[in-house]
C-alpha cells in the first residue's frame, strides 16, 4: 500500500492510509525534526540557536500535514493503517511536545519567538491541546512559568463542553495542577455549567476532588474558599472509601445525613453501602449518621450493602 501523495491531502482533518507514526509528517521529509527534538528534550540552548537562523525561522512557520492519531498501533515499519492527520504549524508541534514533556523554559522560548514573529501561538485550537497535555502529564510548572505569563486568562480557558482547566485537573486527580491553577487566579466558585451555581454530586469541584487519593486536593480547595455544603463531596468520598477525606469534610461542615433528591434520596451512607465500603459506613455512623433511613425505593444502607456483597 502506498503512502498518500501531496495531491491527496485535504485542508481539514482527514483519514489517510500510512505506515508512519503519530507525531510524524504524513508526506515528505520531516524537516522540522531538529526543532521538535530540541523542544521535546528541553534543550533550550539548542532551540534558541536554531531560532536565530533564517532557515529554521522559515521552517517554524510551515504547516505540514501531521499525524495526530491512529486507528490501531503500528505492527512494524511497513505496516500501513488508518491514521488521522491535519495541517499543523511546526511552532504548534513544538509547543505541544514541550508542554507534554514539562519543558517550561522551552515553552517560554517558543511563546517569545511567536510574539516576536507576530504569531498567535495560543489560538483556541493550540491552547486547548496544550492545556489538555499539561493536565494529562501533570506538568504544573508549565502553567506557572510559561503559559500564565504569556496569557493570564489561560487559567480560565474554556475547554469543550464548557469545562474549565480547574475542573478538568480535579477530574483527572492532578492535585499539583489544581494548586497552581488556584494560585494563578482560577476561580473555584466558577461553575462548570452555566446552569449550576456550584454543582452537586459528581459535578461540583469539591465532589471531583473527593475522588482523589488522600485529602490533599480537598485541603487545597478549602484554603481557597471552595464550599463543602451541597456539593455532594461527602457522598463521593464515602463511595470511594476515602476515610481521611471524609473526616476532613465532616470537620468543615459536611452534612452526613444530606439526602440527594436528584439521586434516589441517597445519603453518604447509601453511597458507601453501594460500593461495599463498610469502613466508610462505620465512620459515618460513629460521627452520628443515621443508618436506618430509606431511599425512594425503600432501601436502607444495610440492604444496599447486602446487595453489593452478593452481586
Amino acid at each position: 500500500m502506498t503512502q498518500p501523495a501531496t495531491a491527496d491531502l485535504k485542508d481539514s482533518p482527514s483519514t489517510y492510509e500510512s505506515t508512519r507514526n503519530v507525531g510524524d509528517v504524513l508526506v515528505g521529509e520531516h524537516v522540522a525534526r531538529l526543532l521538535i527534538e530540541a523542544s521535546s528534550s528541553g534543550n533550550d540552548t539548542a532551540l534558541q540557536n536554531l531560532l536565530s537562523q533564517a532557515q529554521w525561522i522559515k521552517t517554524m512557520h510551515e504547516k505540514p500535514h501531521c499525524i495526530y492519531s491512529e486507528w490501531r498501533p503500528s505492527k512494524g515499519a511497513n505496516d500501513a493503517r488508518k491514521v488521522m492527520a491535519e495541517r499543523t504549524s511546526n511552532l504548534e508541534r513544538c509547543l505541544i511536545v514541550a508542554a507534554q514533556n514539562g519543558q517550561a523554559a522551552v515553552v517560554s522560548t517558543l511563546l517569545a519567538f511567536a510574539k516576536h514573529q507576530s504569531i498567535d501561538a495560543l489560538n483556541e485550537s493550540t491552547a486547548r491541546t496544550i492545556v489538555y497535555k499539561i493536565i494529562g502529564s501533570a506538568h504544573a510548572d508549565v502553567f506557572r512559568v510559561a503559559l500564565a505569563s504569556a496569557d493570564p486568562n489561560i487559567v480560565n480557558f474554556r475547554l469543550p463542553h464548557g469545562m474549565l482547566p480547574l475542573y478538568e485537573a480535579a477530574k483527572r486527580k492532578r492535585t499539583d495542577v489544581v494548586a497552581v491553577l488556584l494560585e494563578l487566579g482560577a476561580d473555584p466558585l466558577h461553575p462548570v455549567q452555566q446552569s449550576k451555581k456550584i454543582g452537586g454530586y459528581n459535578s461540583s469541584l469539591m465532589s471531583l476532588a473527593a475522588m482523589a487519593e488522600g485529602p490533599r486536593m480537598v485541603e487545597v480547595l478549602l484554603k481557597h474558599g471552595c464550599p463543602v455544603a451541597h456539593t455532594g463531596a461527602l457522598h463521593t468520598a464515602a463511595r470511594c472509601g476515602q476515610l481521611e477525606t471524609m473526616r476532613l469534610l465532616m470537620q468543615h461542615g459536611a452534612d452526613m445525613n444530606e439526602a440527594l433528591d436528584y439521586y434516589h434520596n441517597w445519603m453518604p451512607m447509601h453511597f458507601a453501602a453501594l460500593k461495599g465500603q463498610a469502613d466508610a459506613m462505620k465512620s459515618l455512623e460513629q460521627h452520628g449518621a443515621y443508618s436506618g433511613l430509606k431511599d425512594v425505593k425503600g432501601r436502607t444502607p444495610a440492604q444496599l450493602l447486602e446487595e453489593s456483597n452478593t452481586a
